[in-house]
């Protein structure tokens, strides 16, 4: 998705009616169990101007931000516990 705003299911038939066919991509989102949910989505920049007609229009717009990846995390090394450690030396510093 990134730098796009999705309306999904019927909501996206909605935009769709108050925004035009032309001004919106079509996205095919995949819900729960591999169903293909219909999706329709206009790119950030456009949002100043999609928004006001779309609440112009009588809809009501929440805007939330998208599940974001976990990071992977990245692997810790193994310590060897039983490794000495290097004894200082005991001496006069200069």
């Amino acid at each position: 998705m990134g730098d796009f705003y999705t309306t999904i299911a019927d909501d996206a038939n909605k935009a769709e009616e108050v925004l035009g066919r032309e001004k919106l991509q079509e996205a095919r989102l995949e819900a729960k169990k591999g169903v293909l949910v219909k999706g329709e989505c206009f790119h950030h920049t456009k949002l100043d101007t999609y928004l006001p007609e779309l609440v112009r229009a009588g809809m009501r717009v929440a805007i939330c931000d998208g599940p974001m990846k976990k990071p992977k995390k990245q692997e810790k090394k193994a310590v060897d516990k039983t490794a000495k450690k290097p004894e200082k030396k005991k001496g006069k510093g200069i």
